[in-house]
This record gives C-alpha cells, structure tokens and sequence, in this order.
C-alpha cells in the first residue's frame, strides 16, 4: 500500500485539536477586539474634543446644553465649520446615530461653571469607560 495520503483518524484527530485551540483563543481574541473598539472610541472622543475647543475659540463659549447625544453636537459643530464629518462608531462600523446600540458619546455643559464634559460609553452603553472634559 502506499501512503502518501493522511487516515480519517489522523484528519479527525488534527481538526478537533484546532478545534480545541479555538475555543480556548476565542475569548482572548474577543477581549482584544472590545479593546481595539474602545481605544478607537477614545480617539473619537478627543477628535471630537479638539473641535469643542475651536468651536469656543470661535464662539467664545462652548455649545451649550445637558445630556446631548453626539449627532446634535456634531451638528452644531458642522454648522460652524469646526467638524467636517461625522465620525464613524467603532462599534458599528457606520456613521453616529442616536439609536446605537454601544458607542454613544454624550456631551454635557455647565454654564455655571464654565465647564463640559464628554462621557464615552462602551459595549451596551451601560457604563462609562472614559471621560474627557475641558482643556
């Protein structure tokens, strides 16, 4: 006989142990690519806070109101000539819009204190993984 061919035993035995190597690589992989998608939500973040900052040396105030989802800051801030374009969700991989389901931004102004900040949500939108506030 001649065996220039693998068995069905030695096929079956290679592809559960890929199989096997997946599964415990997977998660780690997965962990990457939240943080991947955070890191680029960041950076978001800080584009978006350059553009506030030359929206006040324009303006000389900041945009103002509370709890204002990034698509209606963003168009203010288009509106002015500060931001060209809307940026892209990491998360989803198309443009902003107020019904994303993981990514959001959301700006805050106290005219009080002359003060904003931007809070940056992660997965689900349920907790805040990073937040930017003045210059």
């Amino acid at each position: 006989m001649n065996k220039n061919a693998f068995s069905l035993i030695e096929l079956i035995i290679s592809i559960t142990i890929i199989a096997i190597l997946g599964t415990i690589l997977y998660p780690n992989f997965s962990k990457l690519q939240q943080k991947a998608k955070e890191s680029s939500l960041q950076s978001t973040g800080r584009s978006i806070q350059t553009a506030i900052e030359l929206y006040a040396l324009n303006n000389t105030t900041y945009p103002s109101g509370t709890n204002i989802p990034l698509l209606e800051l963003i168009d203010t801030l288009k509106t002015g000539g500060e931001l060209t374009k809307i940026p892209k969700n990491p998360f989803t991989g198309q443009q902003y819009t107020d019904q994303d389901h993981s990514g959001n931004i959301v700006y805050n102004y106290d005219e009080t204190e002359n003060q904003y900040t931007l809070n940056i949500y992660g997965s689900g939108n349920k907790t805040i993984i990073y937040c930017l506030e003045n210059i």
